[in-house]
């Protein structure tokens, strides 16, 4: 589900930026893609400090990742 959610961020992220021309801004602006690209990366890089930092703070492996939803036996 959460990925879902991404992927229709992301999406919807691209789209606004078509619609609004920024893409063709960001084709002709060598420093505009660069900057996009490096904001990208470091948000990759966030994101890889968070699941490290999520996994290292989990105490009992045998418990699982996400809560168990009630009434559901998908966890």
């Amino acid at each position: 589900m959460l990925f879902g959610a991404g992927l229709s961020v992301g999406l919807a992220f691209w789209g606004v930026i078509a619609a609004t021309g920024l893409g063709a801004t960001l084709k002709a602006s060598a420093h505009g893609l660069t900057l996009l690209k490096l904001l990208g990366g470091f948000y990759l890089l966030w994101m890889a400090y968070g699941a490290a930092r999520s996994a290292r703070r989990r105490q009992d492996p045998a418990l699982p990742v996400w809560p168990m939803v009630p009434g559901s036996d998908v966890a």
